[in-house]
């Protein structure tokens, strides 16, 4: 009995001798290095006053419209194009013409990826001017 309660003495002076020795302290700021970049360095964002032309955003409402009617009016086009009936011949058959509508859609197309890489020109050529990091 003597040795049990000698025991309970031990072990409750430890953990009493362990909580005054070492008390938790959170008034300490550690910082978040977890990551490779310790030191936050994020580049720098200058002031620019690039702005698109009104002119370039003009162009693109135009294109939009105009190629959104010209699909319109290329589906309806191929749909009244379809034959009726079905010939089996030995010779080749003619392919149908392309209707007018469709040759105005694929020359919007074409407008389009040509606006399409003036545009990331530009954004390459405002990107390196104006954005460089330190």
């Amino acid at each position: 009995m003597h040795t049990i309660k000698s025991l309970g003495w031990v072990v409750g002076l430890s953990i009493v001798a362990l909580g005054i020795a070492a008390p938790a302290r959170a008034d300490r700021s550690y910082s978040d290095i977890t990551g490779t970049n310790i030191w936050n360095n994020t580049a720098p964002v200058f002031d620019t006053d690039d702005k698109l032309d009104p002119e370039l955003t003009a162009n693109i409402t135009r294109l939009n419209q105009e190629s959104q009617a010209a699909f319109q009016a290329c589906g309806a086009a191929l749909t009244e194009q379809t034959p009726t009936s079905r010939r089996f011949t030995r010779q080749p058959q003619t392919p149908p013409p392309v209707p007018q509508a469709c040759q105005r859609l694929e020359q919007l197309r074409a407008e389009v990826e040509n606006l399409r890489t003036t545009l990331q020109q530009k954004d390459i050529s405002r990107a390196n001017s104006g954005l460089r990091t330190w």
